[in-house]
């Protein structure tokens, strides 16, 4: 488990270590991602999106069970605000749940079995090719297959530890 401070730490190890790749091979144009089998999001993702894209990625059950039904408000305030035809008490309450939220984005803690992988803005196959065997790419974790674009660089737990 990490807790929100821990993961800002390991995510900035794991970005500085995508830095060292990316200085490797400059044609690489991508970015990396925080997954798991059930899903995935951006590696700076707030606890906000976390919850509403990858819920899997909490595990905390405090957090996470206070705070979902709270952002699935919120969001289907926000797809369905066309519905509402006082807009400015749709703001209001939309910043209420807002503040609802923040209160638990101090709370969770996140899943460091999840994996930081790279996905590409422009896919060249002979560049996936390349890192799949590149060291400083976890190999066990990478399929080593011409058939798979997947590259993860590490678990979470990997750059807590690095």
């Amino acid at each position: 488990m990490l807790n929100p401070q821990e993961l800002k730490i390991v995510i900035a190890v794991a970005k500085r270590h995508f830095g060292v790749i990316r200085k490797k091979y400059p044609e690489l144009k991508g970015y990396l991602v925080l997954s798991l089998p059930s899903g995935e999001t951006e590696i700076d993702s707030s606890f906000d999106k976390i919850l509403s894209e990858f819920p899997e990625m909490i595990i905390e059950p405090k957090s996470k069970t206070n705070a979902h039904p709270i952002s699935t408000q919120l969001k289907e305030m926000t797809k369905e605000a066309h519905k509402y035809p006082d807009k400015v008490l749709l703001e209001q309450q939309k910043n209420l749940l807002k503040k609802q939220l923040k209160h638990f984005a101090f709370d969770p803690h996140y899943n460091e079995d999840a994996q930081v992988e790279i996905r590409f803005h422009e896919l060249n196959y002979e560049l996936v090719w390349k890192l799949q065997r590149d060291e400083l790419i976890d190999r066990t974790l990478t399929p080593q297959s011409n058939a798979s674009i997947r590259i993860v660089l590490g678990t979470l737990a990997h750059f807590k530890t690095t």
